[in-house]
């Protein structure tokens, strides 16, 4: 038996996969994204209610602060469901990490506020937000897994990169929600009631993927792995051991996407402080913008099967130092044109690369290992560089004084992982049953 725990007999999917597993089990991540855009959003309402203060800006760190500290959590929640995903299979896991991730939709849409219980509030809203973390940290990559092992082999970057649109899809759903209330709702309206519909809205999305997913089956190979009695009973400390080096290009190649994607996110505060452009004008864009990347990234996934994963990666990489300056000077210009047509600039970038990652970080580990190290490098990567990037381009801006600071974050981080990516493995169209086998 080889040290994947895959033969030559492993189950391959065919083009009559279950669409109905595929469709339900994606799902999910329109509720992930949708809680992490709606609460980046409506952080300006929330921050008085939850941390009163007399700084509005003290208030408003405190409030960003619960979301890091939540987004902390997904590294353990990595852990955790990366090895039962691996050892009870990802659809009973995938239940298991919608569930966690419903209550505390329901929860926050009636937690009382400061005024109503004082300390306890803010207490609440941070416990909240961890177990949100923490069950994230299993969702993405759950649904990642899913895809790709319900997959024929030659639609994998297709079928894989329909994460990435319904993760774009919440994306896009938060954003016209809070462009809903911003338009039709007073700033008392907003405070009062507002901020709680739009949770009231994610608590239902996250009821119906719930018993949406209990319609999703198991995948053809964890099903074979079982038959065959071939799985191990701590799969992540197994994979820690095995596949350490492919941990760490998971953690690196996920990093530099995070980095990237996070600043698309952070092109609206770049442009209201930089360009003093208005809060409901980044809104639009980042609506658009979203958009574009979600109903984009599944045509540069069939792409990535067509051409390879690493050429996608590749050449999307190598476009970011060339565009990274440009695109800031365009932004801090403050102009709603400008600003849209800086981000375009370089979400397409990002989506090109996103459509080919999403496939290529799951075909790095076997399929007895691949929840785990997947887990355990996206999350760990996420959380470490993608969540602290904006962080990062603003701690720049203040350290240095020079607004275009920020694009040497990028030009640096793609100049690190370009030979990172130059010795992966070409993995389109190989075998599901020689995935993540290793070199003999």
């Amino acid at each position: 038996m080889s040290s994947s725990g895959s033969n030559e007999t492993e189950t391959e999917p065919t083009a009559r996969s279950d669409r109905r597993s595929i469709i339900f089990g994606a799902m999910g991540t329109v509720v992930e994204w949708y809680d992490f855009v709606v609460y980046a959003y409506l952080a300006a309402i929330i921050s008085p209610l939850f941390f009163p203060t007399e700084s509005d800006a003290a208030s408003l760190v405190a409030t960003f602060g619960v979301f890091a500290a939540g987004y902390a959590m997904r590294p353990l929640g990595g852990l955790f469901f990366g090895n039962l995903g691996d050892r009870v299979g990802r659809r009973k896991t995938l239940l298991l990490s919608i569930t966690m991730m419903t209550i505390p939709m329901v929860v926050m849409g009636f937690l009382p506020t400061y005024d109503d219980i004082g300390i306890w509030a803010p207490i609440l809203l941070t416990l909240v937000r961890l177990i949100q973390g923490f069950s994230v940290g299993g969702e993405y990559t759950g649904v990642l897994t899913l895809l790709l092992e319900d997959a024929p082999r030659e639609r994998r970057g297709l079928v894989t990169a329909f994460g990435a649109f319904t993760s774009g899809g919440g994306s896009v759903l938060a954003a016209l929600v809070v462009l809903a209330m911003t338009a039709t709702l007073t700033a008392e309206q907003e405070s009062d009631w507002g901020w709680r519909a739009a949770y009231w809205l994610g608590a239902a999305m996250a009821v119906t993927v719930l018993v949406l997913r209990t319609m999703v089956r198991e995948t053809p190979q964890f099903e074979e792995l079982k038959k065959r009695h071939e799985l191990v009973k701590l799969p992540i400390i197994h994979a820690i051991r095995e596949y350490p080096g492919r941990i760490l290009v998971a953690f690196a190649v996920t990093g530099y996407m995070g980095i990237c994607t996070y600043y698309v996110m952070y092109f609206p505060t770049y442009a209201q402080t930089e360009g003093g452009i208005e809060n409901w004008q980044t809104l639009i864009v980042m609506t658009i913008v979203a958009a574009f990347f979600s109903f984009t990234a599944p045509a540069f996934g069939a792409l990535s099967d067509r051409v390879g994963r690493r050429p996608m990666l590749l050449g999307s990489t190598c476009v970011f130092p060339i565009i990274a300056v440009p695109v800031f000077l365009l932004i801090r210009e403050g102009n709603f044109w400008l600003l849209l047509l800086g981000s375009f600039l370089f979400v397409l970038p990002v989506t090109a690369f996103t459509g080919a990652f999403v496939s290529a970080v799951g075909e790095l580990f076997p399929t007895r290992e691949r929840y785990s190290g997947l887990a355990i490098g996206y999350n760990f990567g996420s959380a470490a560089l993608g969540g602290t990037a904006a962080l990062v381009a603003q701690s720049l801006v203040t350290a240095t004084g020079n607004s275009l600071a920020p694009s040497w974050y990028v030009i640096v981080a793609s100049l690190v992982i370009i030979p990172i990516i130059w010795r992966m493995k070409e993995t389109a169209r190989v075998p599901m049953s020689q995935i993540g086998l290793k070199d003999k």
